[in-house]
């Protein structure tokens, strides 16, 4: 604990130190949400009535994902810290997949909502322009021209 403390108070005198960085900004969720949902609107052709519809339901799906995954990742890093032995890792990989499992349930079931709202060509679309706007703030983040290949 005491190890624990000094650690803490290092990494605190250490950020205090620290200039900040004007590029390296927190994130901001609800700028975010907007861009994306003025990308998607935008890219499918949504109404008003349609996006009124939508995006509360989306961000709500979003949401529930994020924290699927958030706990998956989690599990792993706890297994790869924790898990001595063989059965433990087996227990923990029984329980991502099922982790995983729901996750991928969860959106089955958004993706039934969302046809009752939009089209399913509309749906597919918004998938698409989702994954596009993804991708393309990425390379934003790191000063990549759109079509330009980030090095791995």
């Amino acid at each position: 604990v005491l190890q624990q403390a000094k650690r803490d108070n290092v990494c605190e005198s250490a950020e205090k130190e620290r200039p900040r960085d004007p590029h390296n900004k927190r994130f901001d969720k609800q700028k975010f949400q907007n861009e994306l949902k003025r990308y998607i609107s935008a890219r499918v052709h949504l109404s008003s009535a349609e996006s009124a519809a939508f995006f509360p339901l989306f961000f709500e799906m979003k949401e529930k994902l994020h924290d699927f995954r958030r706990r998956a990742d989690r599990m792993l890093e706890n297994a790869e810290k924790n898990a001595t032995t063989e059965a433990a890792c087996n227990r923990m990989l029984n329980e991502y997949a099922s982790v995983r499992s729901k996750e991928l349930k969860v959106e089955a079931d958004y993706t039934k909502r969302f046809k009752r709202i939009l089209s399913a060509r509309k749906v597919v679309q918004v998938m698409t322009a989702e994954r596009m706007f993804g991708r393309e703030h990425f390379r934003r983040m790191f000063g990549k021209q759109p079509g330009e290949k980030c090095r791995r």
